[in-house]
């Protein structure tokens, strides 16, 4: 199993750096729009739905849309891995 799998380990890295990339693009994303939907919801709920009615929808808006793009990391993550496992499953002396 080793040989087979050092055999494709430029690949791996490869995906591993992938998955990096995304998480660091999705944390990043998050931070941002918690950074501001957060304290944008909290001031609607102090002062009233009528003073910040619009920013809290906006910040609920936003944060919706981080968890959507989370919901499509994660699709197209397991997307990429299918295909590596489908492209070098002839390398590989196991079953994937």
């Amino acid at each position: 199993m080793f040989k087979s799998v050092g055999r494709v380990a430029g690949q791996y890295v490869f995906l591993f750096l992938i998955v990096l990339l995304y998480l660091g693009i999705y944390v990043g994303l998050m931070v941002l729009v918690m950074g501001w939907a957060g304290p944008a919801i909290a001031e609607s709920a102090a002062k009233g739905l009528g003073a910040g009615i619009v920013k809290m929808l906006g910040g609920i808006g936003a944060w919706a849309v981080v968890m959507g793009l989370g919901f499509y990391f994660a699709y197209s993550i397991g997307r990429i891995l299918g295909l590596f496992s489908r492209t070098y499953k002839e390398s590989l002396d196991f079953e994937l």
